[in-house]
């Protein structure tokens, strides 16, 4: 290694080829980040009403004709009312999420952390994997390989017809993001010199690209959409290939 930084202080040490790799590989950082921390959006839980339907006997009729009448209960996020649970859960219509799509309330409240969880166990693992397979393939191919997972699982994700499906889903996602992570940071910095290599893990685009997906799921309130919109509009990346 020393001879290679022998080197770079021959050819320059952030030069302007140093320069454009760093912006382009760090263009990346726009798919991780919002692959990473949709799930903050497509599964937020909204406003919800427990409805429950309560039999009422009318006893002031006569016993053989004796009718039934039903009176409707809602109740605000709570989801019984003496040992009765509810019949319906209606939600808030501000935005749509996992939770209002697959009803992750109630016994199944658990859900939507679970898949965060999960979601950051795949992370590990493809930040894990990802390292070896660059030593051994190249850092490129492993960058490129890992954004088209992203994109592929990322729109997956925003068609799950089931929440387990959506997990399983965001697992990939996980590793994919662990795996354009690991890669996009070594990668610049194998090219400059030792005393810029400090700034150039320092900075990125990632603080820019968690700022401007507040404005994505602002505009974009129904989950599925936003899942397929964040991860289509990384598409283009794919071209720095070349």
């Amino acid at each position: 290694m020393g001879d290679f930084d022998e080197v770079l202080k021959y050819v320059g040490l952030f030069g302007p080829y140093q320069i454009q790799l760093f912006v382009l590989v760090n263009l990346f950082d726009f798919a991780a980040v919002w692959a990473m921390l949709l799930p903050v959006f497509s599964g937020a839980t909204p406003d919800w009403w427990c409805e429950i339907t309560d039999i009422i006997s009318d006893n002031a009729t006569a016993a053989s004709s004796m009718a039934n009448d039903s009176q409707v209960i809602y109740l605000h996020k709570q989801c019984s009312f003496n040992d009765t649970k509810c019949s319906n859960i209606i939600f808030h219509q501000s935005f749509t999420s996992i939770v209002t799509q697959f009803g992750l309330v109630c016994d199944l409240d658990y859900v939507s952390d679970l898949i965060t969880t999960l979601q950051m166990v795949g992370l590990a693992i493809g930040a894990t994997v990802s390292g070896q397979m660059a030593d051994i393939f190249g850092r490129k191919k492993v960058l490129f390989v890992t954004h088209i997972m992203l994109v592929i699982f990322g729109v997956s994700s925003g068609l799950a017809p089931s929440w387990p499906v959506y997990a399983a889903l965001r697992l990939f996602v996980g590793a994919a993001i662990g795996g354009l992570l690991v890669t996009a940071l070594v990668l610049p910095i194998e090219y400059v010199g030792i005393k810029w290599r400090t700034l150039t893990v320092c900075l990125g685009f990632w603080a820019i690209g968690l700022m401007i997906l507040p404005l994505w799921a602002y505009f974009i309130r129904n989950w599925r959409h936003l899942c397929i919109a964040t991860s289509c509009a990384c598409i283009p990346l794919a071209g720095l290939w070349w």
